[in-house]
């Protein structure tokens, strides 16, 4: 039962030896880490306050879920991959910035971020998880890159204060199951998409319902 933890700096890896720390409140982690493993973090619901050095290059699956005091996070520049449930239930996060290097985002990695309120997508990413930002309920803006070709099942499911969300891909990405469902208010935010793919995505098969709410990114 500890508020606040200094990490050895001989250690390599961060395992699940801090998971359910419901406690912890605050750990700062050395240069020499540069692997945080799976669950590392798990159910530490008082966790506010944590520096990731940039020697890390892997976050592990559900590392953070469950850190619902967890305010804001750096993702270390190396780092090519969010894991499935990295940070899902962060519920008090309201800042996140996912770096240029990132190429991979795993379902459910937001997921129950509902106070976060806005997301930039980087463009070495392809797709779009399932579940990846559902229950954020406060997004407010999205910005898609160029490079995604799929937005997969319940991707912002119940995202329901969406006031626009922008694609920049040429080609419409294939839009999964439910991948708005209970966004209230869905059929009155814009849809903003490069000039010269309009007519695609109002004629595509997975964005036609939505057709009305396309339209071309404001120069």
């Amino acid at each position: 039962h500890f508020s606040t933890v200094l990490i050895k700096t001989n250690w390599y890896t961060i395992s699940c030896k801090y998971y359910g720390c419901s406690s912890l409140k605050s750990i700062v982690i050395p240069e020499s880490v540069t692997s945080i493993g799976s669950y590392a973090f798990h159910g530490c619901s008082n966790l506010t306050d944590i520096e990731i050095p940039e020697s890390v290059t892997y976050i592990g699956l559900n590392a953070f879920n469950g850190c619902s005091n967890l305010l804001s996070i750096n993702i270390p520049k190396k780092v090519s991959s969010i894991e499935v449930g990295s940070f899902e239930g962060c519920s008090n996060l309201t800042n996140i910035v996912i770096p240029q290097g990132v190429t991979s985002i795993g379902k459910w990695a937001f997921s129950g971020c509902s106070s976060l309120t806005n997301v930039v997508i980087p463009d070495g990413v392809t797709s779009i998880g399932n579940s990846t930002f559902s229950g954020c309920s406060s997004l407010t803006s999205v910005i898609i890159p160029d490079g995604v070709t799929s937005i997969d099942d319940y991707a912002f499911y119940d995202c329901n204060n969406l006031t626009s969300f922008t694609c920049l891909a040429t080609n419409p990405p294939a839009l999964g199951i439910g991948a708005f469902y209970g966004m209230n208010g869905i059929i009155y935010v814009p849809i903003y998409v490069p000039a010269a793919s309009v007519d695609a995505y109002k004629a595509a098969d997975d964005w036609k319902d939505y057709a009305s709410q396309i339209q071309a990114i404001p120069e």
